[in-house]
């Protein structure tokens, strides 16, 4: 199987499991034997004490390092969660933990919802964790045959641990201070870290989004897109695949320095790709002045941006004066002069999308 989410890839052979159900056939399982992760080599990275991902199961856990198959875990595997993202992990013993990663053993830490802190925790120890949204078959499997039993659950454990190599990735379980709950928070920083403070986010400006939308019509992805659309959609239709079924324009808008400059963000998905046309594009803008005088500088590639990261919040992460915008998988960082795809934590998916 090869399998892509924009710029995340695998490779590996499946072993897909069938059960008989009355007179059908059903996909009672699925698992990667094996998986090679090909990320290219010049996505924009950032240092993990500015900017982690967190994600939440039976504790919270700071995403240190994707594809970690290289740190040694030991002991038996620990289901964290068997659920729609399922996810196992074996403790990595200080002494196996990297030179580069014992910092992080003890650290504190702050975790955000958006711009705001969720809560302060510290690091207690570092896990290899594999993590993978599994077929609606095989959730039903487990909850088949799991029902509190240890050695089934153990056998579930093993099974997403085997599944999850594709996600696999190098945390660091989080032990919230003061008894404080962590949820919301999707991303975290280092606290012997400068502090930050985010950008704020812009009113809405009915003419400003007239015009990113005239913008955004104007870019050679969305001209790429509309020949795609064309070809897949017979008449009658509407005129623009940006108006296909529910696509409704997002927009987002954070004021740089006194308000006098904002970065504006657009995009639209329309379709739902399943035996039907499915489009999705993103820009990124500087704008400059306000009202009809306002003018629009394109920050992301004009062909193709990428995949759509969703900012939530506008934060300069590395202290080089310009923000990152941090979404909740995803991040837009700043390149020479535009704005590309940087780190993404993204799960390898065995569901049916459709």
């Amino acid at each position: 199987q090869t399998w892509q989410s924009g710029s995340y890839r695998d490779v590996g052979p499946k072993q897909i499991v069938v059960v008989r159900d009355g007179t059908e056939l059903r996909i009672a399982r699925e698992e990667m034997l094996a998986s090679t992760v090909d990320r290219p080599d010049d996505t924009p990275t950032l240092d993990s004490a500015d900017f982690a991902f967190v994600d939440h199961f039976d504790a919270s856990y700071v995403v240190l390092r994707h594809g970690a198959a290289d740190v040694v875990a030991r002991g038996a595997v620990k289901l964290h969660a068997a659920a729609a993202v399922a996810a196992a992990g074996r403790r990595v013993l200080d002494a196996d933990v990297p030179e580069l990663w014992r910092p992080w053993i003890g650290r504190g830490i702050s975790i955000y919802n958006g711009g705001k802190v969720a809560c302060r925790g510290q690091v207690v120890h570092l896990e290899l964790m594999a993590r993978v949204a599994p077929h609606f078959g095989t959730l039903e499997h487990w909850a088949t045959i799991a029902k509190g039993d240890t050695a089934a659950l153990a056998a579930v454990a093993d099974d997403i641990w085997d599944m999850g190599q594709g996600g696999l990735a190098l945390v660091g379980r989080v032990v919230p201070v003061g008894g404080a709950s962590c949820s919301g928070g999707y991303w975290a920083r280092a606290d012997d870290r400068p502090a930050v403070v985010p950008l704020a986010e812009a009113g809405p400006d009915p003419l400003l989004q007239k015009r990113a939308q005239t913008a955004f019509r104007a870019l050679r992805g969305w001209a790429t897109v509309q020949k795609e659309f064309a070809s897949a959609i017979e008449l009658p239709r509407v005129e623009r695949w940006d108006q296909y079924g529910e696509a409704v324009p997002l927009t987002i808008a954070f004021d740089v320095a006194d308000g006098s400059e904002r970065l504006l963000w657009l995009s639209v998905a329309a379709g739902d790709g399943c035996g039907d046309f499915r489009g999705d594009l993103s820009g990124l803008w500087r704008v400059r002045g306000v009202g009809a005088k306002a003018t629009l500088q394109l920050l992301s590639d004009d062909l193709d941006p990428g995949r759509t990261a969703y900012p939530k919040v506008a934060v300069d992460l590395d202290g080089d004066g310009r923000a990152e915008l941090i979404g909740h998988d995803a991040v837009l960082v700043p390149v020479g002069p535009t704005w590309r795809l940087g780190p993404h934590n993204e799960i390898p998916s065995l569901d049916c999308p459709c």
